[in-house]
């Protein structure tokens, strides 16, 4: 009996030893499944269409107050993930309330995944919300105060008016620096001339729409601060180096990225030291390079609206479509031409079939879109 307990003791130290050096086989594939089960967000996208998978790609505007059998009709062929919301489409907190769930009425996306409803709700000359309590000061007028309290108090109040509308998300704040006097579009839309202060006052911005469950973005990636340009008209050229953004410019960027903002939106300028052939928004160097591997981003990337001059003035929406997701944008944002939309859709279909865009891109970028709704509520259990 004793040799017989001591070789069961033998044989079950060498089988120890076997799995301690990996040679015991590897388990099933089913049991490795088990042990490491895929999320929600990753088994829904399993099961997405490549249309679909397009359309949590594209965010895109619609005209008037009401939604019409058109745009209906629109926005469910194309499985469009997201609307943007311009003063063209807001009266009333009401009738924005019944828009915005007609919008989610519509389930254009796939079953379970609500629709990102954004707008752009700074304060100041760029103030979406309707009546007079929802007029706020500029970003420069709060942060004068010199208190990050109140900035972040302020941008409380627009979300709570935000979430009673129905919108869940805003594109603000701006981190760009206001640097240059004579930028003809960011000026006290900023929060400051400094790094500093923009850094600070910026997070408690985005703090605040946090607060309220509101899906914060940050803006226009990588400084729309030094400019002469706008670039709602034509493409602006920056000719700083490398060490200057750094220590400048990327500075508030940087500060949000640490503090998992969920959102960035890029800028349509052009940086001849970063890149001499493509605007930012286009530009692998700058998005995949800069704010995805140096600065470390691992949420959504927004273009800027690919309606714009800087943009349409040099390139066609399927071309801009393509080549921005191939930088490593996430979202399209096509705000003002149907005819753009369809194009950026189809151009979009026709590269991921074709192969032209990388399919691990492409569901890279559709998880994170997943992910970033999943996190706001957005995506329902199944």
């Amino acid at each position: 009996m004793k040799r017989l307990i001591m070789a069961v003791t033998i044989l079950a130290v060498i089988s120890v030893g076997c799995i301690r050096n990996g040679s015991e086989k590897t388990p099933p594939m089913d049991q490795l499944d088990r042990e490491n089960p895929k999320s929600a967000v990753e088994r829904l996208l399993e099961g997405m269409t490549t249309e679909e998978k397009i359309g949590q790609l594209l965010m895109v505007g619609i005209e008037g107050k009401v939604l019409d059998e058109d745009t209906k009709d629109f926005l469910q062929q194309h499985k469009v993930g997201g609307v943007i919301l311009f003063g063209r489409n807001i009266e009333n907190p009401e009738q924005v309330g019944r828009l915005t769930g007609q919008l989610q009425d519509i389930k254009s996306g796939p079953a379970g995944v609500g629709m990102l409803i954004g707008t752009d709700q700074e304060g100041g000359r760029v103030n979406r919300l309707p009546g007079e309590k929802g007029r706020f000061p500029t970003a420069k007028s709060l942060a004068e105060s010199g208190r990050p309290g109140n900035v972040r108090e302020a941008a409380g109040q627009m979300a709570v008016q935000l979430k009673e509308m129905g919108i869940n998300m805003n594109f603000a704040p701006i981190m760009d620096i206001n640097s240059n006097p004579d930028n003809p579009v960011i000026g006290d839309r900023a929060f400051g001339d400094n790094p500093e202060t923009v850094s600070v006052m910026g997070l408690a911005f985005i703090q605040g729409t946090l607060d309220q469950g509101i899906i914060p973005v940050a803006k226009h990636f990588p400084g729309h601060g030094d400019t002469l340009v706008d670039s709602h008209t034509d493409l602006p050229v920056v000719e700083h180096s490398m060490d200057r953004l750094n220590s400048f410019e990327l500075i508030p960027f940087q500060q949000a990225v640490d503090k998992e903002v969920p959102a960035i939106m890029s800028a349509h300028i052009l940086l001849p030291q970063l890149d001499k052939d493509y605007p930012a928004t286009l530009s692998s160097n700058i998005i995949n390079g800069i704010l995805r591997e140096q600065l470390g981003f691992n949420g959504v990337v927004f273009s800027d609206d690919l309606d714009m001059g800087a943009i349409t003035k040099l390139y066609g929406p399927g071309e801009a479509a393509v080549r921005a997701v191939k930088s490593g944008i996430d979202i399209l944002l096509v705000g003002h031409t149907r005819e753009g939309m369809v194009q950026a859709f189809d151009a979009l279909v026709a590269a991921a079939v074709s192969g032209d865009i990388d399919s691990d891109m492409i569901d890279r970028a559709v998880l994170r879109v997943l992910t970033m709704k999943e996190r706001f509520g957005l995506v329902k259990a199944r």
